[in-house]
């Protein structure tokens, strides 16, 4: 600690793993492919999904409502039944999101029709 190194060689040295051979790694991250491509799919899935949902919901709230219900019910079985826990555990934190967004589009339904 509080210790400079004067090249980096010296500094590689001294660090724990110094002497495995390179490229391996003792990290706990592990980079799993499937992982990564299981976060980008659903990221790209999302964004696609609730583009969708703020689209139809600027052309008729009870529309996008629904649209937003429809897909929370969709997820909900996916995420229940039809697939395999490592995956569905990448979907789950969609479906608080889905269950909120279709309540706020439901209640500001109800509060436009009752301003008119």
């Amino acid at each position: 600690r509080n210790r400079s190194f004067d090249s980096w060689e010296e500094l590689v040295q001294a660090l724990p793993y110094a002497d495995l051979p390179q490229g391996s790694s003792e990290t706990i991250i592990k980079c799993d492919p499937v992982e990564i491509c299981t976060w980008v799919a659903t990221f790209l899935i999302q964004s696609c999904i609730w583009g969708l949902v703020v689209y139809f919901a600027d052309q008729s709230m009870v529309v996008g409502a629904l649209f937003s219900a429809s897909y929370g019910l969709v997820l909900w079985l996916c995420v229940d039944q039809w697939l395999p826990r490592n995956m569905a555990g990448k979907l789950w934190p969609n479906l608080p999101v889905a269950v909120g967004a279709t309540g706020t589009l439901f209640l500001l339904c109800l509060q436009k029709d009752t301003k008119d």
